[in-house]
């Protein structure tokens, strides 16, 4: 349970705060589009399109981002692009700080973009950078099995970069667990170890089915890890490192490792065992071991899929995917759950150690105003600042009318007693639009960056929009500010 520190409430008033809003033309000027499909090479067309989709959607969703730990202004963003034919990722790299970004790179995740055989799709990308400038991205290539079963496969793909993510060697590609018809894979994540170039760590879910001894058959999802250390060359055999639970799962484990120890930390979303929790596996020897589970954090469920307000479809907050951020022994973790409203809105909320996860505070709700659900939060830690990126909406079900998103960015100060809000901004809003299961803020020498998919509608248009309308063929984009 969390224990230990201080609560810290009363800093985190944001409801009382004045937002800064931008008008769209500012908007437009301030947020730099990284993808770019009118450049698309024709690994991304033919991934794209099959007997059913003649021509291309480009639906962009789920951007992730790393920068340099030796190098802030390097950055490395991946992000998927897909739609009912086909799915690619795509890379790209900055070099002064997020201004400026190469064109995108399609990666071999798939077969269609020169991956794993049998590979019809592709998900999950997700990227890091190592202190000697070499960048990895990971991601899954996976084969649905007809009537929306299991997959019928599912590889763990790394592609790296030796020249940080201008080029990659697509001779180097490094798939694992590629066939094995019996464990799919889900949310795959992946660090580069600050403190030792070419050690690298990644962590996915591995849902696999489990005979009980009623003679039952459930499903069990518990941590994978897998290790290389020679800058991707090689990788150690996919291993469990957190018990079976009947029934239950991890989500998203995602790995990090303090700059200033090395010591590695694995964050994550668990159900099982009657009980929902954050909870945190650590690691002295880079991985070799892990110490026992420690519950950072009681996780109160929500409704996972509200009703889409315009739609009516489900809409997928992804309330299990925790994310969370280490610097030199100060670790924050940001979720999305029902606490203030069990059962119903998510709320994001904020638990932080200061002593290398040995204790934890309380946890801490970003509140939104009344009717609004806040979710889809990332943090980023450095000098004793913390960032929080978010997003917040009314998603309560409406006529077909305007429903917005606003992209929100806070900073706080860490100190031993709580976090102190420093400001809490709207930096972009726009038409509501699935954005996927994660966005990604990194720091930077001048702040914070954020890499995020949004709308290319205005956020003042309504919705539904026509179906002959051409901004169909490019629904959402990836975006930086």
């Amino acid at each position: 349970m969390a224990r230990g520190l201080t609560a810290v409430a009363r800093v985190l008033r944001l409801t009382t705060l004045t937002a800064i809003a931008f008008g769209s033309a500012t908007q437009a000027r301030l947020a730099i589009r990284i993808s770019d499909h009118a450049r698309a090479g024709p690994a991304v067309r033919r991934c794209l399109t099959s007997p059913l989709v003649r021509r291309p959607t480009y639906n962009d969703s789920e951007a992730h981002a790393a920068a340099n730990p030796a190098n802030p202004r390097h950055l490395v963003a991946a992000w998927q692009t897909s739609n009912r034919g086909g799915a690619v990722i795509q890379a790209a790299a900055s070099f002064d700080g997020g201004r400026s970004w190469t064109g995108p790179a399609a990666l071999p995740v798939n077969q269609c973009a020169g991956g794993p055989s049998g590979a019809r799709r592709a998900s999950d990308p997700w990227a890091t950078i190592g202190p000697d400038g070499r960048a990895y991205v990971a991601g899954i290539g996976w084969r649905p099995s007809p009537g929306d079963g299991p997959d019928e496969f599912s590889a763990l793909v790394v592609m790296v970069s030796p020249n940080g993510g201008r080029t990659w060697d697509l001779h180097r590609v490094a798939a694992l667990a590629p066939r094995d018809s019996a464990v799919r894979h889900d949310n795959v994540a992946i660090i580069a170890d600050p403190t030792r170039p070419g050690a690298v760590y990644l962590t996915t879910t591995r849902y696999a089915d489990r005979v009980g001894a009623d003679g039952r058959t459930r499903t069990v999802g518990p941590i994978g890890f897998t290790r290389s250390i020679d800058g991707g060359r090689s990788w150690e055999p996919l291993r469990t490192i957190s018990p079976d639970v009947e029934s239950g799962r991890v989500s998203a484990p995602v790995p990090l490792v303090d700059p200033r120890t090395g010591r590695l930390f694995i964050v994550y979303f668990r159900s099982g065992e009657g009980k929902r929790i954050i909870g945190v596996l650590t690691s002295a020897d880079q991985g070799e071991s892990f110490g026992p589970e420690i519950e950072i954090a009681p996780y109160v469920m929500g409704r996972a899929t509200p009703p889409d307000p315009i739609e009516k479809r489900p809409f997928v907050l992804a309330g299990d995917i925790v994310r969370a951020a280490v610097d030199s022994g100060a670790i924050v973790v940001a979720y999305a759950d029902a606490r203030l409203d069990p059962g119903e809105r998510l709320g994001v909320s904020l638990v932080f150690s200061t002593d290398g996860g040995a204790a934890w505070s309380t946890p801490v709700a970003v509140l939104a105003s009344a009717g609004e659900t806040t979710w889809l939060p990332d943090v980023a830690i450095g000098a004793r600042e913390v960032g929080l990126a978010y997003l917040r909406a009314d998603l309560t079900p409406r006529s077909k009318e305007t429903a917005k998103i606003e992209y929100r960015l806070s900073r706080f100060r860490l100190r031993p007693s709580g976090l102190e809000l420093i400001e809490d901004d709207q930096i972009d809003r726009a038409a509501l639009a699935w954005p996927g299961d994660y966005q990604a803020l990194v720091r930077i020498e001048t702040g914070f960056r954020l890499v995020y998919v949004r709308s290319t509608l205005s956020p003042d248009e309504p919705l539904p929009i026509k179906s002959s309308d051409s901004r169909r063929w490019n629904p959402t984009d990836v975006y930086v500010r």
